[in-house]
């Protein structure tokens, strides 16, 4: 019975993505996806970590999966499938996921289950633990960035007195927030400038580079140049920021609120 609702949930994720991708451009914020009616974050999974079989992705296909950082209980891969590739059967834990180029998957249960899927650059969503194939039927490369988090389920609410989808709402926007990881998309024009405010431990991917400086609550300033593609992983931490540069940057953050080991 269990195995069955794990298809239907793992067919009802897909599903969910594409809604996503139509949606995404519109969507300003979505903090009710966390909560259910009562104001509890929703079940993660449809097993128990016991019942979990953990197959790793970097290691069952490591020509497909490239592990960039892995620290903190947080890991960052890079997935990419050229046209035809396809992995054998692996799991991901408690993820986000951003799609860095779109294309055409199909995805297979362990029980065969499968499901074709156009996966739309910019598409992002965050899941619950999942085990499953890919195989890429498209004529593009398809490439993903995805961020695991292996830590236990006590989730921290943000401050309001310093969350930067508060008190820097013109920069930061919420895309997704559940399981304890929120995606926030981060855009500065030129001259533009945030309030002080704090992350937690976040994984930060930049889609469109530019000249940043940030300013400690100390007043020490970090200039950055940061370039389209690259990606890193940051403790929590507080700052001010500010676009110095020329040109608008963009950058997508996965924020942690889960609890360190």
């Amino acid at each position: 019975m269990k195995q069955k609702f794990n298809n239907y949930f793992f067919l009802a994720f897909f599903i969910s993505l594409s809604l996503i991708a139509c949606n995404n451009n519109d969507k300003k914020a979505e903090g009710t996806e966390a909560t259910d009616n009562a104001g509890t974050p929703p079940a993660e999974n449809t097993t128990t970590a016991a019942a979990e079989e953990k197959i790793d992705a970097a290691i069952a296909a490591p020509n497909l999966y490239k592990v960039v950082t892995d620290t903190l209980g947080i890991r960052v891969l890079e997935a990419t499938y050229k046209p035809g590739d396809s992995s054998v059967m692996h799991s991901h834990p408690v993820n986000a996921m951003y799609v860095i180029q779109g294309g055409m998957g199909e995805f297979s249960l362990k029980d065969g289950t499968k499901m074709s899927l156009e996966l739309k650059t910019g598409m992002s969503a965050v899941r619950g633990y999942d085990l499953h194939s890919v195989k890429n039927t498209g004529k593009t490369a398809l490439k993903v960035l995805l961020v695991e988090v292996n830590r236990p389920a006590n989730i921290t609410a943000p401050d309001a007195a310093t969350d930067a989808t508060k008190v820097a709402a013109d920069n930061y926007t919420t895309l997704h927030d559940s399981l304890g990881i929120r995606i926030v998309e981060v855009n500065y024009k030129p001259g533009q400038t945030s309030a002080y405010h704090t992350h937690p431990d976040y994984v930060a991917y930049v889609v469109e580079g530019g000249t940043g400086e940030l300013t400690d609550k100390d007043g020490k300033k970090n200039i950055n140049d940061i370039k389209a593609g690259t990606s890193w992983l940051t403790a929590a931490h507080g700052h001010s920021g500010k676009n110095i540069g020329k040109k608008p940057f963009k950058l997508i953050l996965f924020e942690v609120s889960r609890g360190r080991n």
